[in-house]
Parts: C-alpha cells; structure tokens; sequence
C-alpha cells in the first residue's frame, strides 16, 4: 500500500507536463551558439523555456517549463554545454540543440520530470506505435512516457511493423512496438526539493552511513514503572482533588483501548496510549498544570527536546515532531513529513539542532530544525 501511495504521490507532486515537450520529432530550432560553448544559467534557463533539450547526468529534463525557476539551485554552479551536431545525430538521431549539464547529485535540485536518455531516442510523440511497459500494453504516448519518468531504463527495444504484426496482430502491431521494462524505483532524485523557499526540505542534507552513525545519540523513554492502573476498563490520572479519565471503547466500529506506558517523575507526566485497529495515539497528562498534550508517536527524549515519529499506518502521514520541554511544560518547535519530498523514515534522532534519518535501508540525512 505504501509503495502504491509513494508512487501516486510522486506522479502527481511532479507536475508532467507533455504538452509542447515534443521529441526528436519537433522540428529543429535554429541556433547562434557556437558548439562545446558554455552558457551561463540565465542562458540555459532562456533554452530550456524555447524547447531546447537539456542533459542532466544523464536524464533529459521533460518539465516543468519553470524548472530552473526553483529557489533551491544555484545559479553560480549550473551551466550547461553545447553539445557537436555530429555527437547529437550519433546519440539521438535528430537535429537539433541538446545542453548537457554535469553536477555532483541529482538530489540538489528541485522536483523535475527525467526521461533516461537511453529511451529518448526510440520515443516520437507523432508514431502511432503499440507500447508495452513492462509487460503491459499502453496506449498512447503521454501515458508511456508518464510510466517511465525517473525511472531506469532496464531495457529497450523497437520492433518493426512485420515483427509486431507477427506478435500481436493487425490491430495493435500494424505500426511497429516499442517495449520498454524500467527498473520498479524512481532514480533521477530521491528527495523532491519544491519551489519554496521556505520549505523545510531545503535545509536536507544527504549524509554517508560513517556521518549518520558516529553522531547517533543515545535516547531515553518515559518509561519509569507508574502506579496507576487501569481499573474497569478505565485509567484515572489524578489532578490535584480531580481526575482526567481514559475509558476503553469497544461499542463502535474501531474499538480503543488504552494503556499507561510511563510516567516522568521530574514532571509528574503520565505517559498514556490509545490503540486502535488503524493507528496508536499517544497523550502525555501533566499532572502539575492539568493539561493533556497529544504526540503523534511515543516520545524520545534528547535532553530537553523530544522527538516523535508517527508510526507506519494505511494511509498515514509519517508525521515528525519535535517539542520543547522546559520546565515541564510542552511546546511545539516542528510538525512536518518527509514523505511529500519522497523520504519514508526507517530511523531517526537528535543531535543539537539537527534531525538525522535513515530511509530506503542504508540512506542517511540530517535536516537542520
């Protein structure tokens, strides 16, 4: 379920655009600029908007028009080369103006639609050919080409008229066949950078396994043995000459059960957990200021900070929080999800003012709060 949901995330965070982003097939543009030149940002920028083909490590970039509109490149770094004609004829079988850019990782720009440049070459928005994607037919071109974004090309092939007649009959094989089978992940950027420049992903950073695990940090719980028990099927926290109560639920479609998990004596917390069949809910009840603070997942404790990660649910958000606790009393610093950006959380912690995580197994970043 959370691949399906990652991938419609993904689909339609990135915007496709097709309209106008023709192929080889487009006409070629006439062009002033001298081969092997290297154009400044605002020239390629300039290129792109008129049609010109872009090369990045690799990937064509098919959209959005305001790609390099985004906050989050740097201008300074990003230039691009005129590639010889003869080196376009050879590598894509047309004629016309093709930049290609080299930088460090795909991850420092922002969100884009990616074409693997070994496909560009075989896909013509003007054939009215029959697709096969990975094993399943697809019917037209805009489709074909929204099913292979970001995506490895493990292999490509593209059969004549005769041959795809020979397969699939007239009606589907009369025009020839690509096929095409990709590589199931999305590869041109793991981590979706939008263009807003007060988005928390800007602040992302891409670490190696060496950084993320010598700055691990060690957490604690609340944790320590409480004395209150959970009586009828109801959980009394005693408030000064009151009490607040946590009442078992099992008459309506979804029963919630409670259970105490701790308390922190320094603060008189009472650390209580609802579960259902669909999720946990957390609550910490202060005891000194009657209040209750609801947490999106069982709180580590760095020192005065607590960090919360939203447990793994059908449809959930991957919420994060980071809270304040000084003098006891709970204050929100962040609530925000990493899954917007295509980050799911395997594991996370705090070191000063930066969150780490690990994502996708052995991935690692830090994002400073």
């Amino acid at each position: 379920m959370k691949t399906k949901i990652r991938i419609l995330a993904i689909l339609s965070t990135c915007g496709l655009i097709f309209t106008g982003c023709s192929l080889c097939a487009t006409k070629p543009k006439q062009t002033t600029t001298v081969e092997n030149q290297v154009i400044s940002f605002d020239s390629l920028k300039s290129r792109f908007e008129k049609g010109d083909k872009i090369i990045i490590n690799d990937w064509i970039l098919i959209g959005p028009t305001d790609f390099f509109d985004s906050v989050s490149i740097d201008k300074n770094t990003l230039k691009g080369t005129l590639l010889p004609k003869d080196t376009i004829l050879k590598r894509f079988g047309c004629n016309r103006a093709f930049y290609e850019l080299k930088i460090k990782d795909m991850d420092l720009l922002p969100q884009g639609n990616f074409i693997d440049i070994k496909a560009y070459r075989f896909l013509n928005p003007n054939e009215e050919i029959f697709y096969l994607i990975n094993g399943s037919p697809c019917d037209s071109y805009s489709k074909t080409l929204q099913r292979i974004t970001n995506k490895r090309i493990k292999e490509i092939n593209k059969l004549d008229s005769y041959s795809a007649t020979k397969i699939w009959g007239d009606n589907y094989g009369k025009n020839g066949a690509l096929i095409i089978n990709t590589y199931n992940e999305f590869e041109a950027q793991e981590i979706f950078r939008p263009f807003n420049s007060s988005s928390i992903s800007r602040k992302i950073t891409k670490i190696d396994s060496l950084e993320f695990y010598s700055n691990k940090v060690i957490y604690s719980r609340i944790s320590q043995p409480s004395t209150i028990k959970k009586k009828n099927k109801t959980i009394k926290v005693p408030i000064g000459n009151s009490a607040i109560e946590f009442h078992d639920n099992a008459n309506i479609d979804n029963p919630i059960n409670y259970i105490v998990i701790g308390q922190d004596k320094k603060y008189e917390w009472i650390l209580i957990k609802g579960e259902d069949e669909l999720q946990d809910y957390y609550y910490i009840v202060n005891q000194n200021l009657n209040k209750i603070d609801t947490l999106v997942g069982n709180p580590m404790i760095f020192g005065d900070k607590l960090l919360c990660q939203e447990g793994s649910y059908t449809d959930g958000t991957d919420f994060i929080e980071l809270w304040d606790t000084t003098d006891g009393k709970l204050k929100r610093i962040k609530k925000f999800s990493l899954r917007t950006f295509g980050i799911y959380v395997d594991e996370i912690y705090l070191k000063g003012d930066m969150i780490f995580v690990r994502f996708k197994t052995n991935k690692y970043l830090k994002l400073k709060i």
